[in-house]
Parts: C-alpha cells; structure tokens; sequence
C-alpha cells in the first residue's frame, strides 16, 4: 500500500506585537555591536524608567506625521546610538531622540505632497504608511526596518528599484514580512556567526606622513573588506566573550581594513593601465606604469613594517 509522505509541518502564527520583546531585541542589537568592539558602551543610550520625555522626543511632530500613541510609547522607550551608526549593511540606526524637525506648516505642506510621509526622509520608504508603523533603521541602499506594532510584523523594506509594485497594493506588500522575534532571532545569528561584519573607524598615521582612515560601516562577510576583518574577529577569538581580545581586534581590523583600501589602489590603476593600452595612448601607459610602480613601493612599505612589528623584527 502506497503511503504519502507526511505534510510539511503548519508553519507557526506569528506572536502578537509586544513591546517588551522588540524592546530586549533591539537592546540585545546595540549589546552585542559594543561586545564586538563596533560602538562604545556609552553611545548607547538607555531611556530613564519613565520613558523619554515629550520634549526629546518632540510627540507633537510625531502625531502630526500620523504616528499613533502605541508608536509613540514604544519610542519613549526605546534605546537609541548618540551617532546614526550603521547597524546592518547600508543601514543606518534612525534615532528619534533630539531630532531637528522641521516647522509644523512645512511638515503639514510635504504630508500633503505627491510623495507623502516619503518627503520627510528619513521617516519611511513609503508614502502612506499605516498609524501603527514605525521605521527603526534606514539606507538608501540598505534594508529599512519597518514595525507594525498592529500586527506584530516587520517589514524589512530595501530600495525600491529591487521590487516591483503590486497592482492595488500598498507599498509595504510589496516585500516579504517577518514576525518580530523571527527578525532580530536571523539578524542577531548573522552578527554572532560573522555573515555581516561591524568595523570601527580607524584612523592610522602613514610611515611617510599623513593619515590613513576608514569610517564605521557593516558589511556583509562576503565583501573585500568583510572577509579581512572577519578573520581577524576569528583570530582575536570571537565569538567567546571571555577570550575575545575587543581593542586588538579594532586596531588590527583597521589595519585590515586599510590595506584593503590601499590595495584597491593598485587593482585600479592595473584597470587604467589596460585601458590606456587599448587605446594605443603610449604615454599615458608609461606616466599610468609609472604611478602604479610608486604606489607598490609605498604599499610594500607600509604593510611591511606592519607585519615585522607583529613578529618582532628590527
């Protein structure tokens, strides 16, 4: 007798909003960007036990851009960055704490504008978004984390250049929605498990004079810079806190990330070199050649150094 497979199993309801969790999440994100060395313990700045005031928060503007009051008692709650850090590729934490807005009128004058709450970046990636969402994250190029504390759902929304609208649709159902726990549970295994890497801003003084820096950004490991300082995390010993070495590895991913940057350097000119060919233009390979040479023997003496200092060498 034939027997059929058994059914897949029924996939779990989403829990219903609750803002205790989102809170313990999002603090749990910021927690563990400090424990990686990205950001420091004191930029992340936790609410008093009543909550963010009014003033700090500016409500009024908040309702008059249509946000509801379960919106509004989520962010007198929520912990925010003293800087709009990246907190995900492209993506940058949106802080509601101190905001400059602008006036009442000209808020009421772009909320009536073809183009809605979208005019007031970086608010939401959607014109008309529904009273009980609100926007965490943002990035032109990145992935907005969009709450809807109705239903308990995110709606990680990217560029819209990579979707396409849906006929009678509104703009957030245009992607993929995800419950709360489920999203920050994905988010936070890519951050232990080193898929995206935070790197601190680095700043290193060059043998020959001047500076060398590189800002505080994510990036996903797959990326040049990603896969450097994703080894240097595995070598300082992430992702076990009681051996992770956080101020070695910052300096030694800057420096990672640094001789990356410089490297680019040279795979750029290799680039303009075979263009100058294909064009027949002799000169402009020679001066192009000649650029390139210098500049191996300014990396050459750069990184050399480096390694000889970690090893010891006179």
């Amino acid at each position: 007798m034939f027997t059929p497979p058994p059914s897949p199993p029924l996939p779990l309801p989403t829990p219903p909003y609750d803002q205790p969790t989102l809170i313990r999440l999002l603090t749990r994100h910021y927690i563990t960007l400090t424990q990686m060395g990205y950001i420091s313990p004191t930029s992340l700045l936790h609410p008093p036990a009543s909550g963010w005031s009014d003033s700090r928060l500016n409500t009024y503007c908040l309702r008059l851009i249509g946000r509801n009051e379960t919106v509004i008692d989520l962010l007198k709650h929520l912990p925010y960055l003293d800087k709009e850090y990246q907190v995900y590729p492209e993506t940058e934490h949106l802080s509601y704490l101190d905001r400059k807005w602008d006036s009442p009128s000209t808020i009421a004058k772009r909320m009536g504008e073809e183009g809605g709450l979208v005019n007031l970046y970086p608010f939401s990636p959607f014109s008309s978004p529904l009273p009980s969402m609100v926007t965490l994250s943002h990035g032109r190029c990145g992935v907005w984390w969009v709450i809807d504390t109705a239903t308990g759902l995110v709606w990680p929304s990217e560029s819209h250049w990579s979707v396409h609208a849906k006929e009678g649709k509104p703009e957030w159902m245009w992607y993929v929605p995800v419950g709360i726990e489920a999203f920050f549970d994905e988010v936070q295994r890519k951050l232990v498990e080193l898929e995206v890497v935070p790197m601190h801003g680095f700043r290193r003084g060059r043998r020959g004079g001047g500076w060398d820096s590189v800002e505080f950004q994510v990036s996903f490991a797959g990326e040049q810079e990603g896969r450097a300082v994703k080894k240097v995390f595995l070598e300082c010993g992430w992702p076990d806190l009681t051996t992770f070495q956080r101020e070695e590895c910052i300096k030694l991913a800057g420096e990672a990330r640094l001789r990356v940057v410089e490297g680019w350097k040279v795979r750029w000119l290799e680039g303009d070199i075979e263009k100058a060919v294909g064009r027949g233009d002799v000169e402009d390979r020679e001066r192009l050649e000649e650029r390139q040479r210098v500049v191996r023997m300014e990396f050459a003496r750069e990184w050399e150094g480096v390694r000889r200092e970690r090893r010891g060498w006179p």
